[in-house]
């Protein structure tokens, strides 16, 4: 998930059971990214409180995972000294939160001492990120052992991560055979505490979809993912993960993109992008219709689901409005509420119904 705020409102307002069957793997702010709360670019120090802050206020404490590449994307930061995560982390760790750091298999220099020593001081292992070209690479078995050697632990307290990034799945089946084979290839296969793929289809089209319109969209990842549970020949058991309802892409410019009064809202089998009328003629009061789209599409799910559904449902009636923060909030709370019920069901796992804490999710406006 990236570093927004509706991304974090929306994990705080899910209900504590779910939080706790599911890791949130987030991107690090970088200095110079556009903060849409404060509508201006933050210095590093201001990135560095702020994502603490968060962590700590929205997941409650809870462990995550932080994702460091960026900051090997830019040259400044290759051998800085001390390396700004040791920043984050040593920030989250004083506001009593867990983090844990992902890195590539081939990290800086800078990178890897610094990762050494959260992972040193948080007990915390990290998580390996492989891109596709890393599952070809005939190099991989003597990368992977290079990072977790220069870390300073073994696969077996660390996880995996087949970040396949921004993919276009027209046949899952076809993609879970060859990942299939390729997944048997990675080094220390059995030995990894978890592994997790991770794949992102949702549009970046959003801006295409006309004021007062709804457009069904494909979960292309989930029918990835039950295409790789179905098969025999997977060698081991791998974790479901996704970029939720987000585009696995950063804008260049964010600063000049313009908000529009939508929700995106998940399916069992596919999704919904519900667009209102224009902001800049209607104010927030243009989300209403969009609202109103989603309440009356058969599958909505009513408004104790959710968070995002009760929401959604308040919107629809006029008794709230919000802003575009919260109405990313509710996607995102609708999302890892559908997404959970979803993989519980293709394992067998039920979970009790807790009343009090759905009062208290209708509450959290």
């Amino acid at each position: 998930m990236k570093f927004k705020f509706g991304e974090y409102v929306g994990l705080s307002r899910l209900r504590s059971r779910d939080l706790d069957d599911m890791l949130p793997h987030l991107s690090l702010p970088m200095p110079n990214d556009w903060d849409h709360e404060d509508k201006r670019k933050l210095s590093l120090d201001e990135c560095q409180s702020k994502f603490a802050d968060r962590l700590s206020k929205h997941l409650r404490k809870r462990p995550a995972v932080i994702d460091s590449h960026r900051f090997d994307e830019d040259e400044e930061f290759k051998t800085a000294s001390p390396h700004p995560i040791r920043e984050f982390a040593e920030r989250a760790r004083l506001l009593g939160c867990c983090i844990i750091p992902a890195i590539t298999v081939e990290p800086s220099g800078a990178l890897t001492v610094a990762v050494r020593e959260i992972v040193r001081r948080n007990q915390s292992g990290i998580v390996l990120k492989l891109a596709l070209g890393d599952l070809e690479d005939s190099r991989l078995g003597e990368k992977v052992d290079t990072v977790l050697g220069g870390v300073g632990i073994s696969a077996k307290d660390a996880m995996l991560c087949i970040d396949l990034g921004e993919f276009e799945i027209e046949k899952p089946e076809d993609v879970a055979e060859a990942l299939s084979f390729q997944i048997a290839a990675v080094p220390y296969l059995q030995d990894w505490a978890h592994v997790y793929i991770t794949v992102g289809t949702f549009s970046t089209q959003i801006a295409k979809i006309g004021f007062n319109s709804t457009k069904s969209i494909e979960r292309g990842e989930w029918e990835l993912y039950r295409a790789l549970m179905s098969r025999s020949d997977l060698p081991r058991r791998v974790v479901y993960a996704d970029y939720g309802i987000e585009n696995p892409n950063f804008l260049r410019n964010p600063q000049n993109a313009r908000a529009s009064a939508h929700f995106r809202y998940t399916l069992d089998k596919g999704g919904l992008v519900s667009k209102g009328g224009s902001i800049a003629k209607m104010s927030f009061a243009a989300i209403r219709a969009a609202a109103k789209n989603i309440v009356d599409h058969p599958e909505y799910s009513g408004p104790a689901y959710s968070f995002g559904d009760a929401f959604i449902k308040k919107v629809s009636d006029g008794l709230a409005v919000g802003n575009p923060s919260y109405w990313r909030a509710a996607g995102v709370t609708r999302h890892a509420t559908k997404t959970l019920e979803q993989v519980r069901s293709m394992f067998g796992v039920t979970v009790p119904e807790d009343q009090a804490e759905t009062q208290r999710q209708e509450e959290l406006f």
